[in-house]
């Protein structure tokens, strides 16, 4: 089969049970909570959450990169790959403001800047290059001369709510929900009459 040339072995698990899939659940916490801090970090944009697979691939990148003490000795996954320590001149601050050159023929002017304002989103190690937004042309591209600014972060987007309305439990959603009886009409109160006028008809 497909998985088996690619010597890759399936397994199947009960639905919703995450108990059963103890070392996806394990790598998808791993990655998530440095997603979360760098998302964060920039202030939580919109536009930076649709941009989530270049953060999960930073958040790989920097794990792969780290010391792990599954390791005997303890050393990073790159080291014990390559035996070598891993370089760290090619980490910056995800989702920084920089800024990078435009190509031939975008400039617009002579008098025109020949850079233009980009959000970093990652290394790219394919091409040994730096992932840049370039919000003003809405592309995604790859440069290597990149100009950082580590401690700014340019707001692109709306910002995404960081927290949800609570939610009741499953064993509350049953239960009635409170009432403030001081702003209900009391019952006891005397109904005013209605005096009938010429307009209304009587039958």
């Amino acid at each position: 089969t497909f998985c088996a040339e690619l010597g890759t072995r399936r397994s199947f698990s009960v639905p919703h049970v995450h108990e059963r899939n103890t070392y996806s659940e394990r790598v998808w916490g791993i990655l998530l909570r440095p997603m979360r801090t760098m998302l964060a970090h920039a202030g939580n944009d919109s536009v930076f959450h649709s941009l989530w697979p270049f953060a999960m691939k930073q958040a790989c990148h920097i794990h792969n990169r780290l010391p792990s003490r599954a390791l005997d000795p303890p050393m990073s996954p790159h080291e014990r790959l390559y035996g070598k320590p891993p370089g760290l001149d090619d980490f910056h601050v995800m989702f920084c403001d920089c800024d990078v050159p435009l190509h031939d023929g975008e400039v617009p002017s002579k008098l025109s800047s020949p850079r233009v304002k980009a959000v970093y989103i990652g290394y790219d190690e394919r091409r040994n290059g730096h992932h840049v937004f370039i919000p003003e042309l809405d592309r995604i591209t790859t440069h290597l001369d990149v100009n950082f600014d580590e401690h700014r972060f340019s707001k692109v987007g709306s910002t995404v709510a960081a927290t949800k309305p609570p939610r009741r439990h499953r064993e509350q959603r049953d239960m009635p929900v409170p009432v403030n009886r001081s702003t209900l009409p009391n019952p006891r109160a005397p109904v005013p009459l209605v005096e009938p006028t010429g307009d209304d008809v009587t039958v």
